[in-house]
């Protein structure tokens, strides 16, 4: 997916990523998938996964499991709630 990205095939992109998150639902997968949505103009595609990553980072804190780094680089990368995103980044 990050290949045909950066090769400029946004719709099989979207595909890879779709897969990807469905088998593996990462932080990293959805992430992508939402930016890439972002780009291809599907706001409300992309404000969904971007929803269901802070559902995820939340869901794991509540277990024990921590995804911090990677929700701190998605808060910083998509310039959403900076000051948690330091929090976040200068605990781990």
């Amino acid at each position: 997916g990050k290949t045909r990205a950066a090769r400029g095939d946004l719709t099989a992109a979207i595909e890879f990523y779709e897969r990807a998150a469905k088998r593996l639902p990462e932080i990293v997968f959805i992430a992508a998938l939402g930016d890439l949505y972002k780009i291809a103009g599907r706001d409300a595609d992309a404000a969904r996964q971007y929803e269901l990553v802070e559902q995820i980072g939340d869901l794991s804190r509540d277990k024990g499991s921590l995804y911090d780094r990677s929700l701190a680089i998605f808060y910083a990368d998509n310039n959403l709630k900076p000051e948690e995103a330091y929090r976040m980044a200068a605990k781990e």
